[in-house]
């Protein structure tokens, strides 16, 4: 998978590797077990802790609010079960609120947790050695079902008097936000350890459908506030809604990627991609530009991931490919690299030869590198497939002044003005009059087009 630069993917995997082995330094010779945590507490407290805290009644006694909560599961038949500490880890394991603190034997899956959500924090991993200040805490969980989370996830618990546990700042190892896809991926791809594997049950399938559906509002959103920046009317409105954009793409492509929902992170990295390269219009920004481009290449890849694993070249994978390369063309032409903007450009219009806006880009990378006589064959392509566009009317009519073909720049140059497009403005805003531009062509402009130009 492309990332911003080649290098990136070996430097990340040295950093993942370094976690790893800070845990194994810190652990070697010792008995431990560990905790993942997706964000960071001043405590590590039982959720029924935290529920105390939140209500304002932690003059409660913890342990005597879970033997209620114990009393109530049995009388009105939540469980079949008769076991007190069956029937909390079940709690548990259901998002329930129990005196109970997760832990596992394996370091690799509390790096799972700390991981898998919250991805705008740092994570941790809690690192108790069984022998000391726990000992007498930890319950072992009887013979579970070998389909079971407890078995799953290695599960060990710990229930401590008060609520809460406080480990000292050598028990802990932080993983820092930018680190947890990359170690998430690390762990799927080397240990097979991932949501589909942690939560085995039908009630980790709810979960994972609560993720997808997450993942598609989150794209629904960098949607809309895409749509809300071009429309909106002041810069500020425009790049605020931009940011919000990524924001909410970001969202996407982390959630997705825990879950490996292939298509919707191909949405996301396109969607993130078309938001960076609206911010880069508004502020000319080199790393917004740049951001758009990695992302237009990462759907690039994720798409061909896609057909290789289906095997299939379906009509609607041949569309997603054809749009993700006419764009991060136009990033490239951005760029000033019309080079590989044309190579990109090619690429979309074998892949969907009807493709106007792809054959539009290609006639102004033409332009750019002075082959005239191409880029008008191209917008006359793209005008023949969309002949409502002012746009294309206007770069082929500049195209043929270039040519000094006088009589058919004129032509398109009326058209595109009928149709309501700002011939003066993008004229004066790209060559600032016409004396630069007869200088730059090395001709004088007739009268009647300097006056096209010039006069409303």
């Amino acid at each position: 998978m492309n990332t911003k630069n080649q290098s990136e993917p070996k430097n990340e995997l040295a950093t993942v590797d370094s976690i790893i082995n800070k845990i194994k330094r810190k652990i070697a010779g010792g008995d431990y077990i560990f905790r993942g945590e997706s964000q960071h507490y001043e405590k590590v407290p039982s959720n029924l802790y935290r529920k105390l805290e939140k209500t304002g009644l932690l003059e409660l006694d913890v342990e005597t609010v879970q033997k209620e909560e114990l009393r109530d599961a049995k009388k009105y038949g939540y469980t079949q079960k008769t076991d007190d500490f069956e029937i909390l880890t079940e709690i548990q394991h259901f998002g329930g609120k129990t005196n109970l603190l997760d832990f596992t034997t394996d370091y690799r899956i509390a790096l799972f947790f700390a991981c898998n959500s919250f991805p705008f924090t740092d994570g941790r991993v809690i690192l108790q050695d069984r022998n000391r200040a726990i000992k007498d805490w930890i319950i072992e969980p009887c013979d579970p079902d070998p389909k079971s989370r407890v078995r799953v996830q290695k599960s060990v618990f710990v229930r401590p008097p008060e609520g809460f546990i406080e480990p000292h700042g050598d028990d802990i190892v932080t993983i820092p936000t930018n680190l947890k896809q990359p170690m998430l991926n690390h762990l799927r791809e080397d240990h097979c350890i991932s949501a589909e594997t942690i939560y085995p049950d039908l009630h980790g399938f709810v979960s994972s459908q609560d993720t997808r559906w997450d993942v598609y509002e989150e794209i629904g959103k960098g949607i809309d506030y895409l749509k809300s920046g071009k429309e909106a009317e002041n810069l500020r409105k425009k790049s605020k809604y931009c940011q919000k954009a990524v924001q909410h793409f970001t969202n996407a492509i982390d959630n997705a990627t825990q879950i490996q929902l292939a298509q919707a992170i191909v949405e996301a990295y396109t969607g993130r991609g078309c938001a960076y390269f609206a911010e880069y219009e508004l502020d000319n920004s080199a790393a917004n530009l740049e951001n758009a481009i990695v992302d237009f290449s990462q759907a690039i890849e994720l798409i061909q991931e896609v057909a290789n694993a289906n095997s299939s070249r379906s009509i609607e994978l041949i569309q997603r490919f054809a749009e993700a390369y006419n764009r991060r063309g136009g990033a490239y032409l951005s760029k000033g690299d019309s080079k590989n903007a044309i190579v990109d450009l090619n690429k979309a219009i074998e892949l969907k030869p009807g493709f106007a806006e792809a054959y539009h880009n290609r006639g102004v990378a033409y332009f750019i590198k002075r082959e005239f006589i191409l880029a008008i064959r191209d917008y006359t392509e793209a005008v023949q497939l969309k002949s409502d566009d002012s746009v294309i009317y206007y770069d082929r009519g500049i195209a043929w002044l270039h040519l000094q073909e006088w009589e058919k720049a004129k032509v398109d140059l009326i058209v595109a003005r009928r149709m309501g497009f700002d011939i003066i403005f993008a004229f004066q805003d790209f060559y600032k009059n016409v004396g630069k531009y007869e200088q730059l062509i090395g001709a004088k402009l007739p009268s009647d087009i300097a006056s096209l130009l010039t006069q409303m």
